[in-house]
């Protein structure tokens, strides 16, 4: 029976059919727990905003004249000359933003910086900024005890004052390009408006100089100076050479020399081919002859070959009139008899001498075609060799184009980066730069973070949300009867009457 009522019970805590009104009942029942939930968040929410201090951060705007992208247009030196020269500065707003950042303007700024602290910690301050600046000294020194064990072992580097110092200037100092315009934009956060104001002018001071100082250095005209003369001396030699080697080579006709030598390799190639074909049906000739001249009995007739060989048609006539003399001997007497043998072998010498004079003509062709092959082989090498020797002299006369072009674009080069160079210290003596500063950074008068209303109202919210989860979580797991319908539906049994709860104490 209990373990009957348990799982009804559990049937019950689990239950769906949840009404608006058992919501409310449930939101009453925990109403103090949830109210103690959002008042931890929103007393967390306050503690952090009293210890963290409020950030300002000052800015200050750089309009960048002149950049590769842009050519400065100068006036001429006669007022009467209309005539303009454009001239482009070796100079652009990420080379601007680099300068900023430079680390030599970090050192020089963390002075300025220690002053700043040092005025800003001896004014005086409230209670409650002094216990909080207390706090953190003592978070600060607790984190040091943490971390002397790393200290000790070599995880950890322990950092300097001065260190820690130029770390906080250079995270504080924000730089960033404007889009669509030549506009930078710089930033510095900092707890002390003043400060803030203060430090980040004290960067544009700074960077201001050590522009003039980068801008303004002297030994790069000398290096330029240096490789224009090398290069001016490369490229003297370079056409020199290359004047040379088009005079010994007739390098002006390489391309008629090239289309004379290919012209003359198919000519000859034609040639050598069409004996190849020739020597091979003089070969198969042979063949057929020898074939025929050893099976014996059969006449050996010239081949049709379309070559000028001797007249044979006597031997074919007189080979006919011995034919047809046995063909009439056959008519009186046997093969055996002693005239139809004469015949016999009267045709067989016949036979022979053809034979012999046939095979002989096609050797004296075969000899004289593989004498004119192996001339046409020669040709057909000499001819190779001197398309090779044209194309490694074509191959040269590249190289030496390709290294007087590089030769020629480094001096180009060179020249150009002496003139802006010569351009800009001229610029930089004039006092002429190309940045302006719009306006020197204020102290701002509201702080740009922590957002108080927007913590304190994402904590309310956390707070409701934590108290209401607590809430459904804790009715969930809760087996209580809340209804009387719970009681009958749970147990089985009708429930006869209801009590009040008292306290014994009343």
């Amino acid at each position: 029976m209990s373990s009957s009522v348990d799982s009804e019970a559990l049937d019950f805590g689990q239950r769906s059919d949840v009404s608006l009104r058992d919501m409310a009942r449930v939101l009453f029942k925990f109403k103090n727990k949830i109210l103690l939930v959002v008042g931890v968040a929103l007393l967390a929410a306050l503690g952090y905003l009293l210890y963290v201090d409020s950030v300002f951060e000052a800015e200050v705007k750089i309009l960048v004249l002149l950049g590769p992208e842009k050519f400065a247009a100068m006036e001429a030196l006669h007022e009467d000359d209309f005539s303009v020269v454009f001239q482009e500065r070796g100079e652009n707003i990420a080379n601007e933003m680099e300068i900023i950042r430079d680390k030599a303007i970090d050192l020089r700024v963390l002075e300025r910086f220690k002053q700043a602290q040092a005025l800003a910690e001896a004014q005086e301050a409230s209670f409650l900024k002094r216990a909080l600046r207390e706090v953190r000294e003592v978070v600060r020194d607790v984190k040091e005890v943490i971390k002397w064990p790393l200290y000790q072992i070599g995880l950890s580097h322990r950092l300097t004052d001065d260190e820690l110092m130029l770390l906080e200037l250079q995270s504080a100092l924000h730089v960033e390009f404007l889009e669509i315009t030549d506009i930078i934009r710089a930033t510095f956060r900092h707890s002390d408006p003043e400060v803030a104001a203060f430090i980040l002018n004290a960067y544009v001071e700074e960077y201001l100089t050590h522009r003039m100082q980068v801008l303004g250095n002297t030994q790069s005209q000398g290096f330029y100076e240096e490789q224009i003369e090398r290069s001016a001396a490369d490229l003297s030699d370079i056409e020199e050479r290359l004047e040379q080697f088009r005079n010994e080579g007739a390098i002006s006709s390489l391309p008629v020399q090239r289309d004379l030598i290919l012209h003359e390799i198919t000519r000859v190639q034609s040639d050598f081919n069409a004996n190849q074909r020739e020597l091979k049906q003089l070969q198969i000739a042979q063949g057929i002859i020898n074939e025929v001249w050893q099976a014996g009995g059969q006449w050996i007739e010239t081949p049709d070959l379309k070559l000028s060989l001797p007249d044979y048609s006597s031997l074919d006539q007189h080979y006919m009139e011995l034919f047809a003399q046995r063909s009439e001997l056959l008519d009186t007497f046997t093969e055996s008899s002693r005239e139809v043998r004469s015949l016999d072998q009267q045709i067989a010498h016949l036979r022979d001498e053809k034979a012999r004079n046939l095979l002989a003509a096609l050797q004296t062709r075969k000899t004289l075609i593989e004498q004119t092959l192996a001339l046409f082989d020669e040709e057909l090498k000499v001819q190779r060799a001197q398309l090779q020797e044209l194309d490694s002299r074509e191959r040269r006369l590249n190289a030496l184009e390709r290294e007087r072009n590089l030769v020629e674009t480094s001096y180009l080069t060179y020249a150009r980066k002496a003139e802006e160079l010569r351009i800009s210290r001229d610029l930089t003596q004039r006092q002429f730069t190309s940045v302006r500063v719009i306006s020197p950074a204020v102290a701002p008068a509201l702080p740009a973070s922590p957002n108080k209303k927007l913590i304190v109202i994402l904590a309310a919210f956390l707070g409701v949300f934590l108290g209401l989860a607590y809430a459904a979580i804790a009715q969930f797991f809760s087996h209580t009867f809340e209804r009387e319908a719970d009681v009958e539906r749970v147990l089985g049994i009708p429930l006869l009457a209801t009590f009040a709860f008292t306290d014994r104490s009343d």
